[in-house]
């Protein structure tokens, strides 16, 4: 399996920050009334069927939130983001506890690092 990581500075919709809990809003932007959130894009997530039966994406998904955390340490950011756009690929990661946050150009998908 592949994935590649990347820094992303994801601007927050008014829409968006009405939408989260107070506890949401907190945890993700701080006690201010941020319009960014930082975050670990998880990009380029494959496989080669011809290398290896046992990997999937939960395995794949495994490796890449150990390098998450690693890239945290350097970058800060507190979530590790995927974007699609699949409605089938979306249900995918909500299955692998990622949690819906918006929609820009893509839908955007995030889970604590």
């Amino acid at each position: 399996g592949y994935f590649s990581l990347s820094f992303k500075e994801l601007s927050v919709t008014k829409e968006v920050r009405e939408h989260l809990t107070g506890s949401q809003r907190k945890a993700l932007l701080g006690r201010t009334n941020a319009r960014s959130i930082r975050a670990i894009l998880l990009a380029q997530l494959g496989k080669d069927d011809n290398h290896g039966q046992n990997i999937n994406l939960e395995n794949i998904l495994i490796e890449a939130s150990r390098y998450a955390k690693k890239a945290q340490a350097l970058l800060g950011g507190k979530l590790m983001l995927v974007e699609c756009d699949c409605d089938e690929l979306c249900e995918l990661y909500k299955k692998h506890k990622f949690s819906y946050l918006q929609k820009d150009r893509l839908h955007q998908l995030i889970i604590p690092i």
